[in-house]
């Protein structure tokens, strides 16, 4: 009877064992595990912080505009059994409760030396162009083979599910967009130079259909048709002399908008034929290609590079979520350094355009350029120069529109900041400035949509710091303005601020004091004087501790009946473990 009595426990004790190692092996997202160090010991470790968030508000001469008491407990925990993580989270405040595992799709990732497997809900990367980090339901496996001579030669393929099949009545119920089941495949060849990794040659596809019969309501969305996608991609990159650097990308892809057509009897075009029995073409059949190429030149005092990128209006991948198409640009990059790097340039400059088929009403050009300059001066004085210049032209080409379409516009930005220390023996005072000018404008023929507006902003001030005390002083002059075509808008006030650390870091203590003078359109004219104070304690294994109170005003100069002060203080706790 002693014995059966000790056996019970035991089989409940295998039993639980045997259902927790279940769940995690069918159920739990992995980010690539690692079991060639496994030595049959399951290794646990528990990481993660939780916090502690309290509240007060109170408000004078207006009414509140939050909840005079808040609280908010928060928590992010991350169980990892031999490299297998799963994260939880919780939040609990006044407004909701509510307890979460932030991943809704399950998948792992086991590695073991040269092979990974993708199990599940994941995602691969093959190029841009082709399949570029969209989830897939399946499996899929990176292969690098283990040689010891000649080119390092990687193998990657999946198979899976790409979307899954929504019914328009769904939508209808629900909101969101109606699909077909879409399942998919495909694969990638890299190929390494083993003794120079800048050199290497790769070739990958993806093809995915959409299934027709996926879908079985009743409910008709003339919107919606299956469709199918073969991309290709070849890319490679050489490194032909020393600092010099050529990569290009290709990508390929045939798109079908609507399977349900009847086979097209033209053929396919060369660089498919080989893959004819993956693809099948009908009338609502597309063929588009992108390009992208670089140049470049790289040493430590210049750089130089030139980029070109062209994608044809109807490209598609579905292995892409989103890339933008119907486009052409070519940009040119410059920097060098002069004076033992104490003073770089650097510039760009570019054109970009769209309507490439020439098939849309109108054509948008775009020129860029930027000029950039850094430059330290006699150990005490350093700047830095800042100017860049968009313009964009919309054309009409087509005679059925309005020539008021034609339109101009220009946004500039000019920034200078200057650096100067005036105490370069302890290097406690810097006197600092800064500005920056926005200005953009817009023409058109007719000048009925002419409009300007203009930003600018200034900052000056001193920073001393007395390391040996923790003790650091701020305080600044600061000024900006909005100018647009009916007002303006200015504000300018001091600030101030203090820092000081004391019990070796442990203890943090800070004050800032900011007035701002407020003139909106020239009739609204205020004050705001924000006062804040914040403490800060480290309990070393126990984590930190924060209380942060501010007092708002504002003060009305003409309608002093709108003046109203704000009391906000805050509470927080924060613990970090990592065992």
């Amino acid at each position: 009877m002693a014995c059966a009595q000790k056996i019970k426990p035991t089989i409940k004790v295998l039993i639980k064992k045997c259902i927790i190692w279940c769940f995690v092996l069918t159920s739990i997202p992995i980010q690539g595990q690692d079991f060639s160090d496994f030595d049959g010991k399951p290794k646990l470790k528990l990481s993660g912080n939780i916090g502690m968030r309290l509240g007060a508000y109170h408000a004078s001469r207006i009414d509140n505009r939050r909840d005079p008491f808040s609280y908010l407990f928060t928590g992010n925990v991350n169980l990892n059994i031999q490299g297998w993580n799963i994260p939880f989270s919780f939040s609990l405040s006044q407004q909701e409760n509510r307890f979460f595992q932030p991943f809704h799709h399950y998948g792992m990732s086991p590695k073991y030396k040269w092979i990974t497997l993708h199990l599940g809900y994941r995602t691969m990367n093959f190029s841009p162009y082709t399949l570029n980090g969209h989830i897939f339901f399946g499996a899929g496996a990176e292969l690098r083979l283990p040689t010891n001579t000649g080119p390092i030669i990687s193998l990657a393929g999946f198979s899976g599910r790409l979307r899954r099949a929504v019914e328009p009545e769904d939508v209808f119920l629900n909101g969101g967009s109606s699909s077909y089941k879409r399942t998919g495949f495909g694969g990638k060849i890299n190929i390494q130079d083993r003794k120079n990794a800048r050199n290497y040659f790769q070739v990958d596809m993806i093809k995915a259909k959409d299934d027709a019969n996926s879908i079985k309501s009743l409910f008709i969305d003339f919107t919606l048709q299956p469709e199918e996608n073969l991309a290709l991609g070849l890319s490679g990159q050489l490194n032909p002399v020393r600092n010099v650097i050529v990569r290009a990308v290709y990508g390929y892809s045939a798109h079908t908008s609507n399977t349900r057509f009847n086979e097209s009897e033209t053929s396919l075009p060369d660089v498919l034929r080989p893959l004819r029995s993956l693809f099948t073409p009908n009338v609502s059949t597309e063929y588009s290609d992108a390009i992208e190429g670089s140049v470049s030149y790289n040493r430590r005092t210049f750089s130089a590079s030139l980029n070109y990128k062209r994608i044809d209006p109807a490209y598609q991948s579905f292995g892409s979520y989103y890339f933008q198409n119907d486009l052409e640009n070519i940009t040119l990059q410059l920097s060098k350094a002069f004076h033992k790097s104490s003073l770089r340039l650097s510039g760009r400059a570019g054109i970009q355009r769209n309507n490439l088929e020439k098939d849309k009403n109108t054509q948008t050009r775009r020129v860029i350029g930027a000029l950039s300059v850094n430059q330290s001066l006699f150990d005490r004085l350093s700047y830095s120069f800042n100017f860049n210049n968009y313009s964009s032209s919309l054309k009409v080409v087509r005679e059925e529109l309005s020539d008021s379409l034609n339109l101009y516009q220009i946004t500039q930005n000019i920034s200078l900041s200057t650096n100067y220390l005036l105490s370069p023996s302890s290097g406690r005072t810097v006197w600092y400035t800064s500005f920056s000018l926005q200005n953009g404008n817009r023409r058109d023929e007719y000048e009925i949509l002419d409009s300007e507006t203009k930003f600018f902003h200034a900052t000056t001030g001193l920073r001393w710091r007395n390391p040996a005390k923790y003790l650091t002083l701020n305080g600044a002059l600061n000024y900006s303005s909005r100018q647009t075509d009916f007002h303006e808008d200015i504000v300018w006030g001091p600030s101030l601020a203090a820092n000081r650390k004391f019990f070796h870091h442990r203890l943090d203590v800070g004050y800032t004091l900011t007035l701002s003078n407020n003139t909106k359109g020239g009739a609204n004219h205020y004050w705001l004087i924000d006062n804040r104070a914040n403490l800060g304690y480290h309990l070393d294994k126990l984590g930190s501790v924060r209380f942060t109170i501010s007092h708002l005003r504002k003060s009305e100069i003409i309608q002093k009946e709108n003046s109203y002060a704000e009391l906000r203080a805050i509470l927080s706790y924060n613990y970090r473990f990592n065992e």
